[in-house]
């Protein structure tokens, strides 16, 4: 089963797919780890963290299309996760692959950029890309990203999977998002 986890940044997609490992023995790839890969070996894409999410995604779906098929080839259950990916995209999987694929998507569209920056300073980790930003110019980022889930949570609608909203009870969606996935 080819497991696919898409939306915003700072909505916890690497948390759950680092979970579906632990519990669930599936393993993930994250798509920022492609983008790297790219924007320093293949330049000439053009792709890469500074690329809007649009844009960006399907510049790199030559790429993540070949992989969602080695991953589904390969018979064993993966899990790809990422701001990189579509619905639109997910949705052609899942028609290509109706019975070896399973797609949703997360955002947080009724937070406002000023909730978000709190919830992203509280959560702390090793290594955050966030530390590197003042407040003014992640708040910049975040209405970004905000912007970026109303238009996932739109397009899901479009192509009828599944949007969960991460704006009120970040544990309980989060779990809720496990369960789908799983079942």
């Amino acid at each position: 089963m080819l497991y696919i986890l898409g939306g915003a940044p700072r909505a916890g997609k690497s948390i759950l797919a680092k979970k579906m490992l632990k519990e669930k023995q599936i393993s993930y790839f994250p798509t920022d780890a492609l983008i790297g890969v790219l924007s320093q070996s293949a330049p000439e894409y053009k792709i890469n963290h500074d690329v809007p999410f649009i844009e960006k995604s399907k510049k790199l779906w030559k790429f993540t299309k070949v992989l969602f098929g080695y991953f589904i080839e390969e018979e064993d259950n993966f899990l790809v996760e990422g701001d990189a990916i579509l619905p639109e995209q997910a949705a052609e999987m899942l028609k290509e692959y109706p019975n070896q694929t399973k797609a949703c998507f997360v955002g947080y569209v009724d937070m406002t950029p000023e909730e978000k920056l709190g919830t992203i300073r509280s959560f702390k980790q090793e290594i955050d890309w966030t530390d590197n930003h003042n407040d003014k110019a992640l708040l910049e980022m975040i209405d970004q990203m905000i912007q970026y889930s109303k238009y996932i949570k739109n397009e899901c609608a479009q192509y009828n999977l599944k949007y969960f909203d991460l704006s009120d009870d970040f544990g309980k969606t989060h779990e809720e998002i496990f369960q789908y996935l799983l079942n």
